[in-house]
């Protein structure tokens, strides 16, 4: 009975880490410089950036700073999406519980052992979740930060906050958000 709980426990522990490792982090540069005054909106293109050395990757202008960053991945509610993987995991884990009560050594147990059983393997994921989801939103953050540095310039993502700051930017992500949920 105990190594097919460890079994189980294992599966998890694997199930969880590609589900961690599938995270994505993207985000589209920005070519364009956002103005709001008094319900007017003006983009215009950005005058000290090429589009061609945004591509070429030739542009030597100032690389963003983290907290920057940060503010970008919190505007575009990057962040929540990241952690809204939590919740898929967490169904994944009830689904796994559910379907490893249905094993054949499991469906021998008196209804009290499956009950414990299940206690116990709910109890673990949820810790197990609790302790990997914010890792998980770090690293993610690390390396949005570390792959951002190297495409965009402070120019761009200060260009990106001004955007998606005003109604319209929020407007956008709120679609987005219905059109991915």
């Amino acid at each position: 009975m105990k190594s097919s709980t460890r079994n189980i426990v294992a599966t998890c522990q694997k199930l969880l880490a590609v589900s961690a490792i599938s995270l994505v982090v993207w985000q589209l540069p920005a070519y364009a410089e956002v103005k709001n005054s008094s319900s007017t909106i003006t983009i215009r293109p950005v005058d000290s950036v090429s589009a061609k050395s945004i591509v070429n990757g030739t542009n030597k202008q100032q690389a963003p700073s983290d907290a920057s960053l940060i503010k970008l991945l919190e505007i575009t509610r990057m962040s929540d999406m990241m952690q809204s993987v939590s919740g898929t995991q967490s169904d994944m884990m009830a689904s796994i519980i559910e379907s490893t009560l249905k094993q054949k050594d499991v469906e021998q147990m008196t209804a009290k052992q499956r009950q414990e059983m299940t206690r116990v393997l709910t109890r673990y994921s949820q810790q197990m979740l609790a302790e990997t989801n914010k890792a998980i939103v770090e690293v993610a953050q690390k390396h949005f930060i570390t792959v951002a540095k190297n495409h965009y310039t402070q120019a761009e993502v200060d260009a990106q906050i001004a955007f998606y700051s005003t109604e319209v930017g929020q407007s956008i992500l709120d679609k987005q958000d219905r059109k991915s949920g």
